[in-house]
């Protein structure tokens, strides 16, 4: 059975072939490409279970790869390189990247950290369609009507919100929906038995406000 597949980008085709013998000796599924836009074309067709990536090469070096990846996919990538220092590591995770190694590097530890990426990205698609059988289930399209890109935008926010104890606020002019957001934040929420209050602030007397919202008492 195969572990997983693997997109092996390098511009040095006796490292590819080192990789890939080193992978499927190993179980994996193996994928080449010799530069990043070889790699960018691979991943709009099929999505592999793992990227690993060497950082210098022609045509496209593997940190703009990376980062035009990013754009379009979650898979994680493995960056590697033979000139690899401390700032490009850095710059690597703080555009994405789910790991960096130096070259030379130890082949047990290379076949690890791809199994734990591979895992790291089974993980990322069971919350996706966890999060699609969410929204199949609160009929969220139905409340919120529309395939326009704002529309999308809010649904997408809502799903992103609802799993965070966060306090969230909902802002817009009267009639546009903000009720309704509301309502699906809470039944998508951490505690959806807890009741829905909707409170229409404008019909609370001034001196009343801070009573009845906060539950302070009045001063004498």
């Amino acid at each position: 059975m195969i572990k997983g597949e693997v997109l092996v980008v390098d511009d040095d085709h006796e490292m590819r072939l080192s990789l890939s013998h080193l992978l499927g000796k190993a179980g994996y599924g193996v994928t080449t490409a010799n530069d990043g836009e070889a790699a960018l074309a691979v991943l709009r067709k099929s999505l592999p279970d793992v990227v690993l990536s060497d950082v210098r090469m022609p045509v496209m070096d593997g940190i703009a790869f990376q980062r035009q990846a990013a754009e379009f996919t979650t898979v994680p990538i493995v960056l590697f390189s033979a000139h690899g220092d401390i700032p490009l590591a850095v710059e690597a995770i703080q555009n994405g990247a789910y790991s960096f190694l130096e070259k030379p590097f130890d082949p047990r530890r290379l076949v690890t950290l791809l199994g734990n990426a591979v895992r790291f990205k089974r993980l990322l698609d069971r919350s996706a369609r966890l999060e699609q059988r969410l929204s199949a289930l609160t009929d969220l399209e139905q409340i919120l009507i529309g395939d326009s890109a704002g529309v999308v935008a809010i649904r997408q926010d809502i799903h992103a919100f609802a799993g965070t104890s966060a306090n969230v606020m909902v802002s817009g002019e009267t009639g546009t929906g903000k009720e309704l957001v509301a309502r699906a934040l809470h039944d998508l929420g951490t505690g959806p038995s807890a009741p829905f209050i909707a409170v229409n602030c404008a019909v609370i007397p001034q001196d009343r406000f801070e009573a009845t919202v906060i539950g302070r008492a009045e001063q004498p």
